[in-house]
This record gives structure tokens, sequence and C-alpha cells, in this order.
């Protein structure tokens, strides 16, 4: 199979969010489309960016001081622009942050749309 250009891998993830009320992961759109995992996360930046939706983040950072006992790293799970900025003030450091996932919003604008329960995408990163 050729390859896809990322305006048809776009367009592929703009179905399957639209048609199924899915979530995209990053990871569905790299074992997908055989490319790798930090281009499934550009490319899934770039569907949020021009469709707008739900998007789902993956932040990595650091709580406590450098040379503190009770330093610890955290991976957190923020669902939208507000939560990510919350997330990322809590954190001492942030490592990373990337979109994890992207879904459409629910009827009307309001709630989560697809987005599953926090439980459920804590249990999906951790089979990572």
């Amino acid at each position: 199979m050729p390859a896809m250009s990322a305006d048809e891998i776009l367009a592929a993830i703009d179905a399957t969010v639209n048609d199924d009320d899915a979530v995209v992961t990053f990871k569905y759109v790299s074992r997908k489309f055989a490319i790798d995992a930090t281009t499934a996360k550009r490319i899934l930046f770039a569907h949020h960016a021009k469709k707008g939706g739900l998007a789902v983040y993956c932040v990595t950072g650091w709580v406590g001081a450098v040379g503190d006992a009770s330093r610890t790293r955290v991976v957190k799970l923020a669902r939208g622009a507000d939560e990510l900025e919350r997330v990322r003030g809590g954190m001492t450091e942030v490592v990373s942050a990337h979109v994890y996932g992207v879904a459409k919003k629910a009827a009307g604008g309001g709630g989560d749309g697809a987005i599953p329960s926090d439980d459920a995408l804590t249990a999906r990163v951790n089979a990572q």
C-alpha cells in the first residue's frame, strides 16, 4: 500500500471522529497509517488546530523542587485547553505535553462527547 499524504491521513481521522464518534489516539494513528508516534502526535495536533473538537493532552513533568526527597514524576491527562493549563500550572517542571487523542464535541457543544472517563484514559496510558 503506498504511503498516504498528511492531508489524506487528516481526512481519514476526521471521518473516524465524525462518522464513528470515536476517540482517535496517536497510537491508533501510528499503527493504522504505519507512521512513527511523533508524526502521529503532530498530525493529531494539526487535526485539532484545523477542526477543533475535543483534545486530550498527555502532560509529563515533576512536582517538587530538585533535590527534594518528595520530588515526584507525574503523568496526567487533561481534557481541553483549560484543563491543560491547570495541569501544567500544578507541576514544578513540565517535561512534555502532546495531544494524546481527539474526539468531536457533544451535540450542543457541551459535555465531553466521546472522551472516556479519567479512569479509562489512565488505563489506556498505562497499557502503552
